[in-house]
């Protein structure tokens, strides 16, 4: 089953009733609630879930064979494993020698591949005709997408220093480039130059985040821009609470993910080395051990969200970790107290967080098996707008996950 190779409102239809009938599944954390309550109905997945052994425990990391565990026990979870979008862009840019400057490999890979699924749109490039790149950064794409179709191309950025750096990069390569790859330092969720924003032909944003992606697809709908390609990331970086559905389909939707649900729509365990990995699980760890101390001292039956802090911390103690994140809660007016441990108690305090951690790590292996439920209801929310808009609309993977996991690109073009 291929979603976009049926109708888009169906596909979504399908994905709302799933999110819908398991909501407790991946909206509740096991990290966060010390009970789930879809324990309730749903023992038999608890239990095995528990029984899973380390071995297995790694395997599941591949959502493929995560979604395939979890079938049994959620009827059509299962056909996500088969759910992907229209096979993938068939690479057909390359980067010229001369544009490699300072372009690093993983984002020339993503350039390439979303590059060639802007030409499979075959927009105009005629002399004059603008293109606009929409979070634009250093210009990566915009550098790309002069070289693949000689357009000129204006970046909306909102970080000064980044403008800078992108056009002194663009101007090193050649004099024609900095003049025809043009940056305005710009807040996108304000108001734009109306001249750029009506004449665009082209409107692109690669790994836009949250309101910024959403504002793109408003704004160049609105204009009408004959030709649209967005890559959406970070779905949770919205000023809303809960998440406000732009397609009609969405809008009688029940679904109003909170900012923290939707969160795991991103949520995928990237490849890391090992001292990554063992810094990792001692940052869960000491956050684990933090959080039942807070409960033990405050009496509080409650999760409290912490803020993050210099990697570096966890090169030191656990003492130290907690002092820092301490004083950060309580500068916020928290007001919470942290008993002094004794090295005998902090001891204990740690094995009974490694305890619990055993526990969350098999648990939450229910709400990341919605991960990838979550993210393409969120997909074809946004190309479903854009159809109701009057475009008509694919989605495409134009990289391998292994170079972005956010590899997929909604592509619109204006009904005539």
């Amino acid at each position: 089953m291929v979603c976009c190779r049926e109708n888009f409102g169906k596909a979504f239809s399908r994905l709302d009733r799933l999110l819908t009938d398991y909501e407790s599944l991946w909206t509740e954390s096991a990290f966060v609630k010390e009970s789930l309550s879809w324990l309730q109905n749903q023992s038999a997945l608890g239990d095995a879930l528990l029984r899973i052994g380390e071995s297995e425990l790694e395997e599941l990391q591949d959502e493929r064979l995560l979604l395939n565990f979890l079938s049994p026990y959620v009827p059509g979870l299962g056909e996500l494993v088969h759910w992907e979008t229209e096979n993938r862009i068939v690479q057909s840019w390359q980067t010229p020698e001369k544009a490699l400057f300072g372009l690093p490999g993983r984002k020339r890979r993503q350039t390439e591949g979303f590059v060639s699924a802007v030409l499979s749109l075959s927009p105009p490039s005629e002399p004059g005709s603008r293109w606009v790149d929409w979070c634009s950064g250093r210009g990566y794409l915009a550098r790309q997408l002069y070289f693949a179709a000689g357009a000129e191309v204006h970046c909306f950025e909102i970080d000064g220093e980044l403008c800078r750096s992108g056009s002194e990069a663009h101007c090193r390569i050649s004099r024609e480039l900095g003049e025809k790859v043009v940056f305005h330092q710009q807040d996108v969720l304000s108001d734009l130059p109306s001249e750029i924003l009506q004449d665009g032909v082209l409107h692109t944003a690669l790994h836009a985040c949250g309101d910024l992606h959403i504002s793109m697809l408003r704004k160049a709908a609105a204009a009408q821009a004959p030709y649209i390609a967005c890559s959406p990331c970070c779905y949770h970086l919205i000023s809303a609470e809960a998440y406000q559905p732009l397609s009609q389909f969405g809008q009688i939707s029940h679904l109003r993910p909170t900012r923290q649900a939707l969160r795991l729509a991103t949520a995928e365990t990237c490849t890391a080395n090992t001292l990554e990995r063992e810094l990792r699980h001692r940052e869960l760890l000491w956050r684990t051990a933090f959080d039942l101390r807070l409960r033990e001292c405050n009496g509080r039956d409650r999760y409290t969200p912490t803020p993050s802090v210099k990697k570096s911390l966890l090169k030191t103690s656990f003492r130290q970790f907690a002092e820092a994140v301490l004083n950060k809660l309580n500068r916020r007016g928290d007001d919470l107290s942290f008993f002094p441990l004794s090295p005998t108690e902090e001891s204990q305090l740690l094995q009974k967080a490694e305890a619990k951690m055993w526990r969350v790590r098999r648990m939450e292996k229910a709400q990341l098996g919605f991960r990838r439920a979550l993210e393409y209801w969120l997909l074809l929310d946004r190309a479903l707008f854009l159809e109701e808009q009057g475009y008509a609309v694919s989605l495409q993977q134009f990289c391998k996950k292994s170079d972005s996991g956010r590899n997929t690109v909604i592509l619109g073009r204006l009904r005539s």
